[in-house]
């Protein structure tokens, strides 16, 4: 389940939900999910459903929180 804007904003550093984007047209949320397991345990994810991006949601903070440190501007996805 996602947050409302609001409902982030009030949660400060405490966010578990990551946008993920320019991914391939066709990934799936399996190949998200495969992705993102190993910085922490997953709730959730979506696809877009024009594809290129998508959210995951993290069972916590500290995941997302590692995720985001590991992943961003430095993860490429060759389909």
């Amino acid at each position: 389940m996602h947050s409302k804007k609001d409902e982030r904003e009030q949660q400060g550093d405490k966010y578990t939900n990551l946008f993920v984007r320019n991914l391939p047209a066709d990934y799936t949320e399996q190949q998200l999910i495969d992705l993102f397991s190993p910085y922490g345990a997953i709730n959730s994810t979506t696809i877009q459903p024009k594809g290129g991006a998508g959210f995951v949601s993290y069972k916590d903070h500290e995941s997302a929180k590692n995720a985001i440190e590991q992943t961003n501007m430095k993860l490429k996805i060759n389909n």
